[in-house]
């Protein structure tokens, strides 16, 4: 009781606002028997908080609905009903049954999408289903109301809704689904859903799953071999799981000799249900359904990929280096699950097709398995390559593992992928053809030049120079005509004359003897030799303002023909630059045609080398089906044989 009283208050402090319950109550509620089971204990206190919150029923009478229920099962059924009828209910006490119409329904399939989902849904993804199949808009007070009950029954993990308790899930199981078929249409119902969206992280880890709880394996197999999806699946974070859906597709087993009898046994009474006309159909539909379901094919993982790379090129036609890179990422994919050892639950056969010599792949840029002295093996990528290639990975797949005795090292199979680079190594040449080629070339002369092997200059484009030189030169022919034309005019053509004017000396004046003339004399004498220098000044000026008049007139009609020189100039340099423009754009055209016609011949002479390596080993080879015909013959003999034998 002590435990019990514990626990209700507890209870009661996390909702202080929202759930209290008086002396009497919690002593109904230790006193119940049921309620020595914690799960029944806690089940009916959230039953009463939750039941208080969406209806106006007292908490007496909630008690004695939920205490007339034995177990917590019997508990959380009960209270779903009120919760439901609630929510789409006018909110009167009788109202609180526990029959479900229409509407309650919607409470049902939400919880039972929460209960198929791998790992929770997020309260975006519950609307979009429930929109989806039962094109229900629920109101803003019954969207609230149902988001309350989800968050009583669930655990919020990353905005992701997930039953919090194992009861929860059996209750929503034999409440809402309660068949196989029932699960199997839901699965569909969510995979149909999570297929809508992009290639991105939730659908990798959704739609598989679901499609997988269906039974649908062809469409898993689409979700594995779709490009887009590839590129995403081959990571750290999902190649993990992605290999582990190939090694369920591709195993091979063997049914059992009761497996057998039994398949049998139920065809022959399908048969006879067929023919008697006494069968159900939507029962034939259900059986036919289930028994789809169990049944699993085995799909060959380079045939797939084959059909799903060669849909990929026909709709997004994409470069040549890019479908080189998706088939090494593949070949990366099948390298590791053959190292993982699935080929052997695969039951591959022997390779049969010709090998085709590492010399050769190596010669036109394919990765190649090379063998040591010791007998181990290494995959050898091209240095253009090296994105492609495990040591340049953050994971920890098996191309990241340290080094192993070679008793140590496992040997398996390697059959996928020798069979797909043996399909596709012409399409990764092909990627090396163009830009690659020319990186590899201008990165293997840089090394040289480093080495000090080789003191060469670099892969450069002569016609290309030589062309755009040209260009240039007749560039600068025609931006020297202006040179040319500024020849006419010297530099001292440019310059205003300069004004010299030669002011005349001073007169000269003898002295005057004081001995011999007297002071009057002197006097005169002065006066008369400034009145002679006035004079002299003043005629000198005169000659100086006749020379500026004569020099302004030279220098405003040198002025004049400076300004119509100028015009003349500029009306030649807008005539010149008006080209400008165009000169360039012909310049950038050149160099980009001569780039391409270097590119293209380079590729004509890279897919003249692939097509000899093609001949040098073809698809179609005589000597190869001969055989496979004569060995297809003596099987059917051998089988003709012991077919006489035994019968």
């Amino acid at each position: 009781a002590h435990t019990r009283t514990s626990v209700i208050s507890a209870f009661s402090s996390l909702y202080p606002d929202s759930f209290e319950l008086t002396e009497a109550q919690q002593f109904r509620v230790m006193t119940a028997p049921s309620c020595a089971q914690p799960m029944y204990l806690r089940t009916l206190l959230q039953g009463l908080r939750l039941a208080s919150l969406l209806t106006a029923a007292p908490i007496d009478k909630l008690l004695d609905k939920f205490l007339a229920c034995n177990t917590a099962h019997d508990l959380i059924d009960k209270n779903l009903n009120i919760c439901c009828q609630s929510t789409f209910s006018d909110g009167d006490d009788d109202s609180i049954q526990s029959d479900e119409g229409l509407l309650s329904d919607i409470m049902g399939k939400i919880l039972s999408v929460v209960y198929m989902s791998r790992s929770g849904l997020t309260e975006a993804e519950i609307w979009g289903l429930i929109r989806m199949v039962s094109k229900f808009e629920p109101s803003e007070d019954q969207a609230r109301k149902l988001m309350s009950i989800l968050k009583d029954f669930t655990m919020v993990v990353g905005n992701m809704h997930s039953f919090s308790h194992e009861i929860y899930r059996e209750v929503i199981y034999k409440k809402y689904i309660n068949s196989k078929q029932s699960l199997t249409r839901w699965h569909n119902v969510l995979a149909r859903f999570f297929d809508q969206l992009p290639p991105c992280d939730r659908k990798l880890v959704a739609l598989p799953y679901h499609l997988e709880m269906a039974g649908s394996w062809n469409k898993v197999k689409n979700c594995l071999t779709d490009i887009d999806m590839f590129q995403l699946w081959w990571t750290p974070k999902f190649k993990s799981d992605f290999i582990k859906f190939w090694a369920s597709l591709t195993r091979v087993t063997m049914p059992s000799t009761e497996e057998k009898e039994t398949s049998q046994v139920a065809q022959k009474s399908k048969k006879d249900k067929k023919n008697s006309h006494k069968v159900d159909n939507s029962d034939s539909d259900i059986h036919h359904a289930s028994n789809g379901s169990t049944s699993k094919p085995s799909f060959d993982i380079v045939e797939e990929y084959v059909k799903s790379l060669d849909e990929y090129r026909n709709i997004k036609h994409p470069s040549d280096e890019a479908v080189a890179g998706i088939i090494l990422e593949i070949g990366d994919f099948l390298l590791e699950f053959a190292t993982l050892g699935h080929e052997k639950d695969a039951d591959v056969p022997a390779l049969i097709h010709p090998k085709v010599l590492p010399e050769d792949l190596k010669s036109i840029g394919v990765p190649y398995v090379d063998i040591d002295e010791e007998g181990r093996s290494s995959l050898v990528y091209p240095e253009i390559l090296h994105i492609y290639s495990n040591k340049y990975k953050t994971d920890d797949g098996p191309g990241t593992e340290g080094g192993k005795a070679i008793d140590d090292v496992p040997e398996c199979t390697t059959y996928f992928f020798n069979r797909w680079m043996w399909i596709q190594f012409p399409y990764i040449a092909l990627g090396n053809c163009d830009a690659r080629y020319t990186h590899g070339v201008n990165q293997k002369l840089q090394v040289d030049m480093n080495d000090g092997n080789m003191r060469g200059k670099k892969l450069n484009d002569d016609g290309m120079d030589n062309g755009a030189s040209g260009l240039r030169r007749s560039k600068s022919q025609v931006s020297g005509g202006s040179g040319e034309m500024s020849k006419s005019w010297s530099n001292k053509d440019m310059k205003l004359p300069k004004i010299n004017f030669n002011r005349k000396a001073a007169r000269s004046i003898s002295r005057v003897n004081k001995d011999t003339d007297d002071e009057l004399n002197v006097m005169n004498n002065k006066v008369q030799q400034r009145l002679m220098a006035l004079q002299d000044s003043i005629a000198n000026y005169r000659e100086e303002y006749d020379f500026v008049v004569q020099m302004k007139s030279i220098v405003s009609k040198r002025l004049q023909d400076l300004k119509d020189a100028l015009i003349d100039l500029q009306r030649t340099s807008e005539s010149c630059s008006q080209y400008d423009g165009e000169l360039e754009l012909a310049i950038k055209r050149e160099a980009e045609g001569a780039q391409k016609y270097d590119s293209v011949k380079t590729l004509h002479k890279n897919l003249i080398h692939l097509v000899t390596m093609a001949e040098r080993h073809p698809a179609n080879v005589p000597a190869l089906i001969t055989e496979l015909q004569l060995k297809v013959d003596q099987d059917t003999f051998l089988l003709a044989e012991i077919k006489k034998r035994l019968w």
